[in-house]
């Protein structure tokens, strides 16, 4: 056990800037593998590579800690479906400049629109008062 703690803290001594504040830092997604295999909630990729290709699609992208829900103790009914619809929450607030983006072009074009009719004014009035073009 002790030459397991000495192995680590020299791992990431060498990976990371040797600082107090980098001494207890770890990759998060080995580590949350690692801690759920300890308890028997780590996903088993194969098993959802037969039986389940979307989820095991969804697994192969963003890692999100709903995957440890999905088997082993404290179980979670709902977290395939919070898996599968994580993409959709992740780009959900970033289409909020799609409805402003209309509403700009639409000013543009009524603005575009307006100078047109009042040129074509001018030009209308010119032309009755002088009786030819310039």
């Amino acid at each position: 056990m002790y030459q397991e703690i000495c192995r680590r803290q020299d791992f990431t001594r060498r990976r990371y800037v040797n600082s107090p504040r980098h001494a207890i830092q770890v990759d998060w997604i080995s580590y949350m593998d690692e801690l759920a295999s300890m308890i028997g909630a780590r996903p088993q990729m194969l098993k959802y590579f037969f039986t389940d290709n979307r989820l095991f699609r969804a697994l192969l992208g963003p890692a999100v800690p709903y995957q440890y829900r999905l088997e082993g103790p404290h179980r979670w009914p709902g977290a395939r479906q919070a898996i599968l619809d994580s993409r959709a929450r992740m780009l959900y607030p970033l289409n909020d400049r799609c409805s402003s983006f209309e509403t700009k072009k639409l000013r543009q074009s009524t603005l575009f629109y307006s100078y047109a009719f009042l040129f074509a004014l001018v030009a209308g009035y010119l032309f009755l008062r002088l009786g030819h073009w310039f």
